[in-house]
């Protein structure tokens, strides 16, 4: 599955559980709630994997053009299942709630919490990302070679020799 399709099927679940919010109004009843939970638990679900696939992503490295493209839009996706639960929440306080769906509502700002944390990772990559690099020229690096705050610094022609000599 392709990198970016993942951040679309997130942002569609929670557009379904956005049309439910519009659609239940200010006080749902419990099954409406019910399917706002259930909802929000499958859109929950959705964004933890998307998570691991932002930190798979880095592991095994794409193009910095790209990169930040999909940051992005995972950062887009995160803010708005923040949102979702906040308005769900809302709604939950004005709702007569069984005990289990009162757990589950609980059970919010931790997943608040650990969103926030994954959009300040995703907000900070994203703006490492777009900041430009100076280039170092290699040339213009300093040859500490006699430093002695750099113990044990050797230059490549000191290398190569140490590496041709543990080969005879």
């Amino acid at each position: 599955m392709s990198q970016t399709i993942v951040p679309d099927m997130v942002e569609k679940s929670l557009d379904v559980v956005f049309e439910e919010i519009e659609r239940s109004g200010d006080s749902p009843t419990t099954g409406e709630m019910r399917e706002l939970l259930s909802g929000c638990q499958m859109a929950g679900n959705s964004l933890d994997e998307l998570w691991r696939l932002v930190g798979s992503t880095l592991d095994h490295g794409m193009e910095r053009k790209s990169l930040t493209a999909f940051v992005a839009r995972c950062l887009y996706v995160f803010e708005q299942g923040i949102k979702a639960l906040h308005m769900v929440s809302e709604r939950a306080a004005r709702t007569n709630l069984s005990p289990e769906d009162k757990r589950s509502i609980a059970a919010f700002p931790e997943i608040v919490n650990r969103w926030t944390k994954s959009r300040n990772d995703l907000k900070n990559l994203l703006h490492w990302l777009e900041v430009p690099r100076p280039i170092t020229i290699p040339a213009s690096l300093h040859n500490r070679k006699h430093d002695p705050d750099f113990e044990g610094y050797i230059d490549l022609q000191d290398l190569e020799r140490k590496m041709l000599a543990k080969e005879t």
